[in-house]
């Protein structure tokens, strides 16, 4: 395994490495707005502490993140914004 898998850098990165690390997990990468969507399985209101801990440790942050029907988590991850630009 890479290590783009291994410590995402950019949200592609972390869509694969969701794809890699985590099949139970549905991820769909938008290019235009820079984010992944994931989607959990059902009976699964919470993402993988896993994940939670890639998000927070390589500059992601969670944008939005709900619990739909049957239990499902959702979630959107962003690149974080820390106000400092590129």
């Amino acid at each position: 395994m890479n290590s783009a898998v291994e410590d995402p850098a950019t949200v592609r990165e972390l869509t694969r490495c969701v794809e890699h690390e985590h099949p139970d997990l549905s991820a769909s990468y938008n290019g235009r707005c820079e984010q992944v969507v994931v989607v959990g399985q059902p009976s699964s209101p919470e993402p993988p502490a896993a994940l939670r801990e890639i998000i927070a440790s390589n500059g992601f942050e969670m944008a939005t993140q709900t619990v739909a029907s049957r239990g499902r988590w959702i979630g959107v991850v962003n690149a974080r914004d820390d106000g400092k630009g590129q």
